[in-house]
This record gives structure tokens, sequence and C-alpha cells, in this order.
């Protein structure tokens, strides 16, 4: 999207190049401010426009990745060696696009008062109107100081009931690591029908700024955002010694009223005298706030009293998986496997209610469909309308606190018990540590199964990563997690730890009791 600029006069920005408009020159030198409203532009004595801009606010500021991201772009296009490969611009840098960074800020207030002036909308009946979008969101592009690392990750599908890998289900792809920053720049524009119904002005002003507040929390761009993927916040940027204003915040700078024509011709991005600190202007002072909508949290601190590999493979060795030198595991990991034991208590608890095995299975993957999102066996034959997105969503986990060592393996001829030839690997792994785990979920009845999970993890009776047939894994819920929540205890274990468990008649329980009825018939 573009904006007049002039270096010097009026510009036309034309994709990323700029070439200068005499046409638009002359036609500025003709302007008698005097006869023209408040905030309009126009020749003597004539309107350029029925409902001219009255309001502009340029913000700009840094959008940090607080994980690792994948903007996914088509693979085709870059030679790439994995199945799936960041977007890149045309210095091979990763970027943002603004048309996702729209898509997830109008996710977030979607019903919100002003959301049809704020974003727009397109009528599908030709005697209905439309409207253009207030709000111009910009491709965030890489800062010129940024850090940059990347990194291939691996992913595999297990099979549901037996935790053997899907033949043909492996596959890997790209990620930008965390700490990358992008230059953030946003644009609100506010024409005459607007701006002069003081309920209307308020309404986007209270929008606007609680979309930069909400940036400042933290939202969620790209690919397997609820595997992990994709956090960026908007922080405050350093400050430049050679800027001629203040540089330590998000900042902004707003074109209204008398004049309002010669600063917009004026301005420019890179002139930073013009933007002063957010929180003082007439914006972030007039606008109210609205609460974005945001998915409840479950904050678990696990602690790992064995060992821990998550692969990476580096030829025929084996890696425990990193983010910037520190072990980690990804979303998808905890993802997969909270998705493959719901699914088995769900069959549980569908079979008390009544049901025979067969049918269990089957309400036990809707359900679970409902909650995870659609598998990879239902995707190929569902149509794309009925396919779901995942309804929780897991973070990554670095694990702190942690000892790496390389152990050397052998494998065993199973016929002489002696070394098979050419058989010896090392693989990383990782003991001992702790970390934390959020979980977003949607609604209550998810709340409890994800906890019934837990319980199953902290006993034991599941692991995560890669070995877990010969010990590692092993997860324990550190002091404190439950006992802070209604319907939850503590108890102690044969060792004088802590340990939570969960009371069923509380803590959300009838909802997950009422969701496995709706299809049982009586």
């Amino acid at each position: 999207m573009g904006h007049p600029i002039s270096i010097p006069g009026v510009e036309v920005m034309v994709g990323r190049k700029f070439t200068e408009s005499k046409r638009v020159v002359r036609a500025l030198q003709k302007i008698d401010e005097s006869d023209m409203p408040e905030g309009t532009l126009g020749k003597e004595g004539e309107k350029l426009s029925q409902n001219p801009v009255c309001y502009r606010a340029y913000v700009k500021g840094a959008l940090i990745a607080q994980s690792p991201f994948l903007t996914r772009g088509i693979e085709q296009l870059w030679d790439s060696e994995t199945d799936m490969v960041f977007l890149k611009d045309n210095e091979d840098n990763p970027f943002l696009p603004g048309s996702s960074l729209a898509g997830v800020l109008r996710s977030l207030f979607k019903g919100a008062a002003g959301e049809n002036e704020m974003f727009g909308y397109l009528s599908q009946k030709t005697d209905q109107s439309s409207r253009q979008s207030c709000l111009i969101t910009y491709d965030c592009f890489l800062a010129d100081d940024s850090a940059l690392s990347f990194g291939v990750r691996d992913g595999i599908r297990l099979e549901n009931d037996n935790k053997v890998t899907a033949r043909n289900a492996k596959y890997d792809y790209e990620i930008v690591e965390g700490g990358a920053r992008f230059d953030f720049k946003l644009e609100l524009v506010l024409r005459k029908n607007i701006y002069d119904d003081d309920k209307k002005r308020m309404e986007l002003f209270t929008l606007f700024k609680s979309l930069i507040e909400e940036m400042r929390k933290g939202i969620y761009l790209g690919s397997k955002t609820n595997r992990g993927l994709g956090l960026f916040k908007l922080e405050e940027q350093e400050p430049k010694p050679d800027a001629k204003g203040p540089r330590n915040h998000t900042s902004i700078h707003e074109i209204y009223g008398v004049g309002a024509y010669e600063k917009y011709v004026e301005f420019d991005w890179k002139k930073e005298y013009l933007f002063s600190p957010y929180d003082e202007s007439k914006m972030a002072k007039d606008g109210g706030l609205t609460a974005g909508k945001r998915r409840e949290e479950l904050d678990i601190d696990i602690d790992f009293p064995a060992t821990v590999l998550i692969r990476n493979y580096d030829g025929k060795d084996v890696k425990m998986l990193t983010s910037k030198g520190e072990p980690v595991i990804p979303g998808t990991s905890w993802g997969g496997l909270f998705r493959h034991t719901a699914r088995r208590i769900l069959i549980e608890l569908y079979r008390d209610a009544g049901l025979n095995c067969d049918d269990g299975k089957v309400k036990a993957n809707t359900l679970i469909e409902e909650m995870f999102g659609t598998s990879a066996d239902a995707d190929k034959q569902t149509k794309h309308k009925d396919k779901k997105a995942s309804r929780v969503a897991f973070s990554d986990t670095i694990i702190k606190d942690c000892k790496q060592f390389k152990q050397t393996n052998v494998k065993i001829d199973r016929f002489t018990q002696g070394a098979a030839d050419g058989a010896l690997f090392d693989q990383g792994v990782v003991a001992l540590g702790n970390t934390r785990l959020t979980i977003r979920y949607s609604e209550d009845w998810m709340k409890c199964l994800l906890r019934l999970v837990l319980e199953d993890l902290d006993d034991g009776l599941i692991a995560i990563g890669g070995q877990t047939s010969i010990g590692r894994g092993l997860c324990k819920l550190k002091k404190g997690l439950c006992a802070d929540e209604e319907g939850s205890s503590e108890t102690k274990t044969k060792d004088g730890e802590s340990s939570c468990k969960l009371d069923h008649k509380t803590c959300g329980y009838e909802a997950l009791y009422e969701k496995i009825n709706e299809g049982v018939s009586p």
C-alpha cells in the first residue's frame, strides 16, 4: 500500500519504487488553504472529494519474534530441501505480510464496535454497499540491525492406536528462530463522514488503541501458531543517536486540522523528528480500551526426573532438538501427546457411558477433531469448508537447568549377540531440568480433558519425546500448579513431594460429562 512522500515535492509509490508526479505538484501549488474546510484537500473553490480525509495517524515500532516462526511461502519458488519454506522478500530475508497482520487483528476484535468501519467489508449482494478499510497494514520487513538465525524441524504423524509412525508421514520445515526484529508500520485514515461523527470516531480511536495494546501483549502470526510458533510482541524501540526526536517508545505522527495537507505532503517514514511517543498522542488519550478475544490459559511448571530426547537427525547420529542453543520441546510434540492421550481417555468415558468400543471410537474421534482440529487422515476426505483448526494451542518449552551429554549406542546382532557391523552411533540427551508449558483453550470441557491428561503425565503413565519405552520423557508437575485453582488438591507422594490431583466433581468435569452425553442416546 502506498502514500505520497516529498523527496522533494510529491512522489507516488508504485510497488516499492518511487516516481515523481509533476501533475500532483502543480495541483497542490494552486491550493488556497483559507478556502478549504479543516483537513480537506483541493483546488481553490473546488473540493477534491465529497468525503475528504480529515485525520491520519502513522504508527511505527518494532515487532519482535518471541518464539520461532514460519510464514509459509511457496516451495516451488525457492530451492529448498525442506517440505515447507518461509516467505522471503527480494533480498531472501523473511518478512511478515500485511494481509496476515490485518487478519489476525480483525479476528481478535471480531464483533467489536467499529469493526466494519476499521477493517472494511465486501458485500456479497449487489444491492448492498461495501466499505473500504480505514486501517492500512504494511508488510513488516526485517530491521537492519536485527539478529537472524534459522533452523529446520522434523515432524511425524503417529498412528492413533499403537503410537507407531504412520507410513509416508515424515516431513520437515524451516523456521526462523526467535529474536528477529521487524519494522512495524500501521496507518489509520478517517474521512469526514466518520471523523465528524463523535460516536464513530471514538469507536475507531478505542479500537485502534486496543489493537496497539493487544500487540504489546503478544499476537500470533504465520503457520503452526497453535503448536508453539509465531508469537510476536510490539516492543519499544531503542533510541538512535542521530534521531532528532524521542525514539524510546512506539511512536506516532498524527495529521489533522489546519495545514493538514502540508503535513501530509511532507510526511516521510524516515523523518524521525516527525514522530512522538504514542502514549502522548491524541489517539491514546481520547480512546478507551476494548479487550481482544483471547483463549484461557493454563501454565504448567514441569520437572524432568530422568532424561528427555526430542530427535533432531544429523546424518546417522541423533541430537537433542535445540532453539538458539537451548534444548527445546516443540509445541507439536506436546500437541501430539495430548491429542493421543485425550482420545484414549474419551474412548474410556464413552464406554462408561454405555457405548460399545467401535461407537465410542467414532464419538471420541469427532470430539477430538473439534478440539484438536482435523487430522491428516481425515484431511484428504474432508471438504475444505468442513475442515477444523485446533482450538487448543501448546507453546514451545525451553528446558532450563538441565545437563546435556552425548550417549554412545551400538546395535546388537540378535543372532550372535555381538555388535552389528557399522551400527555404532551417538545421540545427544538431556537429563533433569525443568520447563513451563502454556496451553491455551476455548471451552471449559476442554480444560477438564486437558487436566485429565496432565494427571496421567504426572503419574508417569505417559511420557514426552522419543525412546519413552526405555524410561525417557517422564514428567512431574511442580508444587503449586493445581493448588491455586478451584477443584484441585495437593497431596504428598511416598517421597514426601507434592503432587496435584483433580477433584472430578468440580474443576469443570460437569461440562465434559455434558459434552460426552450430547451424542449418547438415553
